[in-house]
C-alpha cells in the first residue's frame, strides 16, 4: 500500500477517552472481645453484667460485613481543643475517602502512521511518554485505617476492552498488555506511573512495560495498606497503535476508576 494513501487514511483515526471515579466504602473490624466488670460484696457476687438491647452484633453475606448496636445512650464524637471522646460500645471515628481525576477527557489525537501513540491531557497526544501528571493523575485520601485499593475498567465495546469505532463498519482496537502494544499492530493499553511513595501500583500496570491487560470488569491498579494524606497521587496513562488495516474513523472508550476505602 502507498503511504500517501496510510496518511489519508491514519489521518482520520481520532480517539477520545472519558474517565469516570467512582467511590466505594468497605467496612472491616476486627473480631472484638467484650469483658463487662464483675461486681461483689459480702452478701452477692456478680460475674458479670451488660445492659444493652438487641442480640448478636455481627452479620455477614457474601458481600457485606457489619457489626451493629442499638439501645445506647449519648453515643458519638465529642471534641475541643483538649480533648476528643467517643462514646459509645462502637464509636470510631468519622470515616472519611476523597477521590479526584485531574482530566476527565484526554486524547491520542490523530494517528497519521501506525507508531505508537500517547494519551495526553489535551487530547492531541504524543509519540513518547507524557511528563508526570499526564495524561491524567489521581488523588486519594482516606483515614481508612487499613488503606485503599483503586482499580479500573474499560468500556469498550461493552463485550471486550479496547477503544472502539461504534459507526459502521464498527471496529475495536483490542486491549492489551503495555509489553506488547508497538509499531504496526492493533493494541490498546492501561498503565499507572509516578506513583506516590505511599501507594503500590499493581505488578501487571506498573510502568508502560507492564504485562497486566485491562478488561470489561474492574482491576487492582493500585494499593495502600495504610491512611492517606501525602505522597498519595498516581498518574494513569494510555498507548495505543494502529495497522495498516485499521479502519478509518473516530474511536472512543470510557475507563473507570473506582477507589474503595477499606475500613
Amino acid at each position: 500500500m502507498k503511504r500517501g494513501f496510510l496518511k489519508k487514511v491514519f489521518s482520520a483515526v481520532i480517539v477520545s477517552l472519558l474517565l469516570f471515579s467512582s467511590i466505594s466504602i468497605f467496612l472491616f473490624f476486627p473480631n472484638l472481645i467484650i469483658k463487662a466488670q464483675g461486681m461483689t460484696s459480702t452478701k452477692y457476687k456478680i460475674i458479670s453484667s451488660d445492659i444493652n438491647a438487641g442480640g448478636r452484633d455481627d452479620q455477614t453475606s457474601t458481600t457485606y460485613k457489619m457489626q451493629d448496636t442499638i439501645g445506647g445512650i449519648a453515643t458519638g464524637i465529642s471534641d475541643s481543643a483538649l480533648y476528643k471522646l467517643m462514646a459509645g460500645y462502637r464509636t470510631v471515628d468519622d470515616l472519611s475517602i476523597s477521590f479526584s481525576i485531574s482530566d476527565l477527557a484526554i486524547g491520542f489525537g490523530d494517528f497519521s502512521s501506525t507508531n505508537v501513540r500517547y494519551a495526553t491531557s489535551d487530547e492531541n497526544g504524543a509519540t513518547s511518554e507524557p511528563a508526570a501528571q499526564n495524561p491524567t493523575y489521581i488523588t486519594i485520601s482516606t483515614n481508612a485505617p487499613n488503606g485503599v485499593i483503586i482499580s479500573a475498567r474499560s468500556e469498550g465495546d461493552s463485550s471486550d476492552a479496547g477503544i472502539y469505532k461504534s459507526s459502521s463498519p464498527t471496529k475495536l482496537i483490542t486491549a492489551a498488555s503495555c509489553a506488547t502494544v508497538d509499531n504496526g499492530v492493533e493494541s490498546y493499553a492501561l498503565y499507572v506511573k509516578n506513583v506516590g511513595s505511599n501507594l503500590t501500583a499493581a505488578s501487571g500496570f506498573n510502568g508502560e512495560t507492564c504485562a497486566g491487560t485491562i478488561s470489561t470488569i474492574g482491576q487492582t491498579i493500585l494499593t495502600a495498606s495504610v491512611p492517606l494524606i501525602t505522597n498519595n497521587t498516581a498518574d494513569v496513562a494510555l498507548k495505543a497503535a494502529t495497522a495498516g488495516v485499521t479502519a478509518a474513523g473516530s474511536y472512543a472508550d470510557v475507563i473507570t476508576l473506582t477507589a474503595t476505602g477499606r475500613f
